[in-house]
């Protein structure tokens, strides 16, 4: 039915580095047009906040968001467009990560390792929570989707032991020492996860440095590097940080994460 409205928020996929340019259009019959939102050079990074817009009330049944420019030129990540009714948006709108409860880090077994993972939630895990899940023990990445998980807790030097199951063509991602905030195959370390056989006979075609156990964009798993070229990934040497799995919208497995702190 129509309806008023005076605010639209556009969510898009957020990890610290992200942008996407667009416009949002409202019609009444779904025949005429009328654009209540434009960005169409967008420079500012997608957060869990979203962009909101407000403009004058205006009559609407439907709402539609056109990407004109999508992260890396190719990929649209729309995780919610929302509408609101005049008068009925509050002055800021709450963010789409959930607030997660920080605990403190366990203690380590005898032999030193502390279990990540408590084989029952999410707890001491933040990021994209509602795309990852537990069941029967194990963490998996929903299929279609992805994103970072990553811990609470952040580590400098380290002992990890952790199992996973890919499926076919499945990739996933450990990222190590990373900040916080932001898009670990950049801003920190990750090491690949990725079924190699299953990816290419997919169509894809891997770079030597995107295979199995390499250090993503920096050095190829089981080859020699040429030389010391200037890596992209800027903060790779970072000293310490958090560490996460960074799904590519492939379900993958988790268990048995265990981590021993090196003095």
């Amino acid at each position: 039915r129509v309806a008023e409205i005076d605010t639209v928020r556009a969510i898009f996929y957020w990890d610290g580095s992200r942008t996407y340019s667009y416009n949002i259009e409202v019609s009444e019959d779904g025949q005429t047009w009328k654009r209540v939102a434009d960005v169409p050079d967008n420079k500012q990074v997608s957060t869990a906040q979203g962009f909101t817009h407000r403009f004058a009330s205006t009559k609407a049944r439907y709402v539609k968001i056109n990407i004109t420019q999508g992260w890396g030129k190719r990929y649209v990540h729309l995780v919610e467009l929302e509408a609101y009714a005049t008068g009925k948006a509050p002055a800021v709108l709450p963010s789409a990560e959930p607030l997660v409860q920080k605990i403190p880090l366990p203690a380590p077994d005898a032999d030193g390792f502390i279990t990540l993972f408590n084989g029952k939630d999410l707890a001491g895990w933040r990021g994209n929570i509602n795309d990852y899940g537990v069941k029967d023990g194990l963490i998996y990445c929903k299929k279609g989707s992805g994103g970072q998980l990553f811990t609470q807790w952040e580590f400098d030097d380290f002992e990890l032991h952790f199992d996973f199951l890919l499926g076919p063509g499945s990739n996933n991602g450990l990222g190590i020492r990373a900040a916080q905030e932001g898009n670990y195959s950049s801003i920190a370390m990750e090491l690949q996860i990725i079924d190699n056989n299953g990816y290419k006979a997919q169509g894809h075609v891997l770079k030597p440095w995107q295979h199995h156990g390499s250090v993503y964009g920096v050095v190829p798993a089981k080859e020699p590097a040429d030389g010391k070229p200037v890596s992209a990934h800027a903060n790779m040497f970072r000293k310490s940080g958090s560490l996460g799995f960074l799904g590519h919208g492939d379900y993958v497995e988790f268990k048995n994460i265990r981590i021993k702190p090196i003095k």
